[in-house]
């Protein structure tokens, strides 16, 4: 089982960082590419040479291989390696170019490789060092033969020596004793011939031998001129590149993932929240690129998996309404971007839809956005009646197609936003809207850079916190909670915009819930005493119940 999670963490830190994967694999296969029209090409051609014992082995300038061959082989590739054999290549081709010799298996072939960015060059380097190691063992097979001649030669001429002088005591005796002395001494003097003729016999066959063994070692097989290049082909440096991308990339992933202080999952959320839930994960709205305008997915596409999904936040809202009611709901993030106006302005539509009052309140005093979503206009509103240049009534908009729904804006900017959400009139104005509606939404500022949340914090029942997997820190999370604790804020859950979900998402397959888009009022606003009032038919004009 502990197996089966690890594999299931890697596989998630994997599939987070994609883009990484992806972005490594692309570098290294580019990287590749070039290096390989880059890089010369490397052309190898191969000789061989074959060496052969002789058929005496006295004076024999190759020692006999079938006695240890291991050790006769590797005599022979230092022999290759010598500086006479350099200098023959030097001689040869003007320089020395490098070479690698080896056995071939376990015969008497020896194969010698070499190396160039031209093909000819690569072949006539691999001969000469070939013809060079033939000739030098030829050479040393001649100075073998002379030096085998210089030791028999005197023999023979000694022995000869001994014949004429028998010849001549025969030739010098008198008449009558010479036959009797020729009968005497013809044992002695056929037993010089005969041993000099073995001696003239054993040098005519060294020099025989010498002349067919070629001093011990012939060339098998000339190099030729190789076709194809020796290194890498395109295609091997591109799959070489694939694997040292994947790798490389996902050992990346694991290193950024190691130090990404991000939160990922809910289960992150809960773990650093103390197991405060997660009430909702709101899809990435596809299609959905210009982050810096608003889009009110609930009702531009109502039977979206974004919109289902705020409508299962909206049931966990009212599911923990149940045993303590909450009538003020803060909506609030730990720092800016993290969706909390979107939450905001997509919650209300949700719990109005659904036949409850709805009061939006924009209390991002800073940077007001949320009636942007509504397409309201913010000359008047919160501020207004705070300053008191404006009574509740006559400030609360409506919202076009959503009868249930209320804005009531951030209004004209004030100098002193936190002195005002402070202040005794503040909390009076947020008791006057706990009695106007079933559930007032406030849209707060974020909960790090300024104090405002936390003012906003003692005027509401309960507060919800939204983050981005990916984008929102564990340190941001942990420090925005304590905070809110510290004014005894109750957090009734976190909502995670921006998650990616995959096709078996419940609310990929959620499409079925709303089949078609509401029809959508366009008639124009008319501000009653109540801010209630429209110009419409009689039968939906009242819209509290």
């Amino acid at each position: 089982m502990t197996s089966e999670l690890d594999l299931r963490a890697y596989l998630s830190v994997f599939r987070r960082r994609r883009a990484i994967i992806a972005a490594t694999v692309v570098l290294f296969v580019v990287l590749g590419l070039a290096l390989a029209y880059l890089r010369m090409p490397v052309y190898t051609a191969e000789a061989r040479v074959i060496l052969r014992g002789r058929i005496a082995e006295t004076a024999s300038p190759v020692v006999v291989l079938g006695r240890d061959p291991a050790r006769a082989m590797q005599t022979e590739i230092e022999v290759f390696k010598s500086q006479p054999i350099r200098d023959a290549v030097a001689k040869q081709l003007g320089s020395v170019p490098e070479a690698t010799v080896r056995p071939v298996g376990q015969t008497d072939v020896i194969s010698i490789s070499a190396s160039s960015a031209v093909a000819r060059l690569a072949a006539e380097a691999a001969n000469a060092y070939a013809v060079a190691y033939v000739d030098l063992r030829q050479q040393q097979a001649a100075a073998d033969l002379d030096a085998a001649a210089q030791e028999v030669q005197p023999q023979i001429d000694e022995l000869q020596g001994q014949i004429d002088e028998i010849a001549e005591r025969i030739d010098d005796a008198p008449l009558p004793q010479r036959n009797e002395l020729a009968r005497a001494l013809d044992p002695e003097r056929d037993a010089l011939v005969e041993r000099q003729g073995q001696l003239t016999e054993r040098l005519i066959q060294l020099r025989l031998e010498t002349r067919l063994d070629g001093g011990g070692a012939r060339v098998l097989s000339a190099a030729v001129p190789p076709q194809a290049p020796a290194n890498a082909s395109l295609a091997q440096h591109v799959v070489v590149a694939l694997l040292l991308g994947l790798f490389t990339g996902l050992g990346v992933a694991l290193l950024v993932d190691y130090f990404d202080d991000s939160i990922k999952t809910t289960s992150d959320v809960e773990r650093l929240s103390g197991g405060v839930a997660v009430l909702a994960e709101i899809p990435i709205v596809p299609g959905w690129k210009a982050r810096n305008r608003v889009h009110l997915e609930s009702i531009a596409e109502p039977g979206s998996a974004v919109a289902e999904a705020y409508r299962t936040l909206r049931t966990a809202v009212q599911f923990l309404s149940v045993p303590s009611p909450i009538r003020l709901l803060q909506v609030t993030s730990a720092v800016p971007g993290e969706g909390k106006s979107t939450t905001v302005a997509n919650l209300a539509v949700a719990l109005a839809s659904a036949g409850q009052r709805v009061i939006v309140v924009g209390c991002d005093l800073r940077r007001p956005r949320v009636h942007e979503f509504f397409g309201v206009a913010n000359d008047v509103g919160f501020t207004s009646v705070l300053l008191g240049s404006t009574p509740l009534g006559g400030v609360l908009q409506r919202v076009p197609g959503v009868d249930r729904l209320r804005i009531l804006a951030s209004g004209p900017l004030a100098p002193n936003p936190s002195e005002l959400l402070g202040s005794m009139r503040a909390a009076e104005l947020f008791g006057e809207l706990r009695g106007r509606a079933d559930i007032v939404l406030v849209d707060s500022p974020p909960v790090l850079p300024v104090t405002d949340a936390a003012l906003l914090g003692a005027h509401v029942d309960a507060c919800l916190l939204t983050a981005v997997p990916g984008s929102s820190t564990a340190k941001e999370l942990v420090r925005s909670l304590a905070i809110l604790e510290r004014v005894d804020v109750r957090i009734l859950g976190f909502v995670l915009n921006g998650v990616r979900l995959d096709d078996s998402s419940v609310y990929a397959r959620s499409t079925y819930a709303v089949s078609s888009r509401p029809e959508i009022d366009h008639s124009p606003v008319a501000y009653g005493p109540e801010g209630w009032g429209r110009s419409r038919p009689a039968a939906v004009s009242q819209v509290w119940p």
